[in-house]
C-alpha cells in the first residue's frame, strides 16, 4: 500500500507552458496598459529572460524594465501581481483525476517544486489543490 505520492507542480500539475505566457500577457495589458502586440512581445521576452523558472522573476522584471519602458519602475509593481496569482489556471490535461484520489487510498500526499513559495503556493491555491495536500510548508 502507497504511504505517500509527491507531484511535480510545474509542467506536472499546472500547464505552465499555456499558465505563464498568458499571464504575462495579461498582467502587461492590465498594469502596463501595453497594446497586444507589444503585451505578446514582452510576454515571449519574459519566457525567454526566465528559462522555464530557471531565474528568478525580480531579475526578470528588472531586466524587461530596461527593454520595455512602460514597464521601467513597475519590477515590483509585476513581482506583487505575480505572487497573486489568478484563478483558472489550466490543470495540466488528464491531471485532476489523479491529484483526486479515493478517500484512505493514500495517506500523505505533497506537491514538490523548486520555485519561491508565496509564488508557487499561490498557483496551488489558484489551481484549488491546496485543500488535497497534507501540510502547507514550502521551503524558499
Amino acid at each position: 500500500m502507497q504511504r505517500a505520492v509527491l507531484f511535480d507542480l510545474d509542467d506536472t500539475l499546472l500547464d505552465r507552458s499555456a499558465a505563464i505566457p498568458a499571464f504575462v500577457i495579461s498582467q502587461a495589458r492590465r498594469l502596463l496598459e501595453m497594446q497586444v502586440p507589444d503585451a505578446v512581445r514582452f510576454a515571449e521576452r519574459f519566457v525567454e529572460l526566465e528559462e522555464r523558472g530557471r531565474v528568478w522573476k525580480d531579475q526578470v522584471y528588472r531586466e524587461l524594465g530596461r527593454e520595455f519602458p512602460p514597464a521601467r519602475h513597475a519590477d515590483e509593481r509585476l513581482l506583487k501581481v505575480s505572487a497573486v496569482v489568478s484563478k483558472g489556471l489550466p490543470l495540466a490535461t488528464g491531471r485532476g483525476r489523479t491529484v483526486a484520489p479515493a478517500p484512505g487510498q493514500w495517506h500523505q500526499s505533497r506537491i514538490v517544486t523548486n520555485g519561491r513559495s508565496d509564488m508557487q503556493l499561490a498557483v496551488v491555491s489558484a489551481l484549488g489543490l491546496g485543500d488535497l495536500m497534507c501540510g502547507r510548508h514550502l521551503s524558499s
